[in-house]
């Protein structure tokens, strides 16, 4: 007769499940692209990008690196990842018989090619069901912002006609492999720098947070706030430096990784539904939302808190470190100046009663509750 095992001395079960993946840092590592997609068996990939990426030096460069390998560009990736967009550029993989993605942008391009990746899956009748498949088409992703979501699976579009922003994936959609080279975001504008950054720090905040978190996930959440907290203003100080510049992509990745591990949190559900329904740019709303919902969550785990507010400056209040750090790169502080109003909050307050992550959210958050948290930040 077997026994069954001690039960946690903490009380806390975890686990952690991690695809494949090759992933590559440092200035240059843009020119490995074409060995990185013969290691994944790509012969025709198709390049996702937005126009202005593929006119960029990076673009050019890029095109170069993947060579004979880059059978199509599709260069129609706007932001929030309409449903139109993402269909405009399946078709076209499809049509090209493209084996490979590579996806070359911020958060919406590289959400382009998981959604690529995804759809084929489905219509092959191959989705995968954990890590440990094979992706139907392997995915190459080359961020150009600090955002948190390209080694995930998941990813968010938005339904125009309907003007809602929802996330969906599957183990398999999480990229094959990933580049990350400094040079492609040493001459990103100010209010990208901030957005992106911060986002990546509300993936921290959300490691140290989510209950199904590791002890990896957890030290890899702090380290990451501790460093985009400390290295983000240089970067907006300095803008063209590279060497800061690369310790904040650092910190992204560690962020990445992060958001790899644990579930969507409250404050990128309610950033989705804002943007989905505005506009607003996702980092942006991130930016205004971030204080207020950690103040929120406060409630439920200021254990958590308390070594979250240690790593971003060793102070007792971790929301009033990040709205400082907010208001000091210069990142907006309220809704309004995003577009936002008072019939756009009240709507998100309705539609986010249908979201996992608002129903399990701790403290509650109810409808009133959500209007309540954004009102003070209209």
């Amino acid at each position: 007769m077997s026994e069954s095992p001690a039960a946690s001395p903490s009380g806390r079960t975890w686990t952690q499940a991690t695809p494949a993946q090759d992933v590559r840092f440092g200035v240059g590592v843009l020119g490995q692209v074409s060995s990185m997609l013969r290691d994944l068996g790509v012969r025709r990939a198709l390049l996702v990008t937005t126009a202005g990426r593929r006119q960029s030096d990076g673009g050019e460069r890029l095109e170069r690196a993947m060579g004979r390998a880059r059978v199509a560009t599709f260069a129609g990736v706007v932001a929030h990842l309409p449903a139109d967009v993402v269909r405009q550029a399946f078709e076209q993989a499809r049509q090209e018989g493209a084996d490979g993605i590579v996806s070359f942008g911020g958060g919406s391009t590289t959400d382009c090619g998981k959604a690529v990746s995804f759809f084929v899956e489905q219509q092959a009748g191959t989705p995968g069901r954990t890590v440990l498949d094979r992706p139907a088409v392997p995915h190459l992703a080359i961020p150009t912002t600090y955002s948190p979501g390209v080694l995930g699976g998941l990813f968010a579009m938005t339904d125009p006609r309907t003007q809602t922003k929802a996330a969906t994936g599957s183990p398999t959609t999480a990229p094959s492999a990933a580049v990350y080279d400094p040079s492609l975001v040493v001459d990103l504008p100010a209010d990208v720098v901030a957005g992106s950054a911060l986002d990546a720090l509300a993936a921290g905040v959300q490691g140290v947070l989510d209950a199904g978190r590791s002890p990896e996930t957890e030290t890899l959440a702090l380290a990451a706030a501790q460093r985009i907290s400390g290295v983000l203003p240089l970067v907006v100080d300095t803008p063209g430096d590279l060497l800061v510049s690369s310790d904040l992509m650092e910190a992204a990745v560690l962020a990445s990784r992060v958001l790899q591990q644990t579930s969507v949190s409250v404050v990128s559900v309610l950033a989705q539904l804002l943007g989905g329904r505005t506009g607003g740019a996702h980092g942006s709303l991130i930016a205004v939302l971030l204080a207020p919902t950690m103040r929120w969550e406060l409630q439920a785990d200021p254990v958590a808190f308390s070594r979250l507010a240690e790593a971003l400056g060793g102070t007792d209040d971790a929301a009033t470190e990040v709205a400082e750090l907010a208001q000091r790169v210069g990142a907006p502080d309220r809704l309004g100046a995003l577009g936002v109003d008072y019939d756009d909050i009240a709507a998100v307050a309705r539609l986010s009663q249908a979201h996992p992550a608002i129903r399990d959210a701790r403290p509650p958050l109810d409808e009133a509750g959500v209007l309540e948290l954004l009102g003070p930040v209209i």
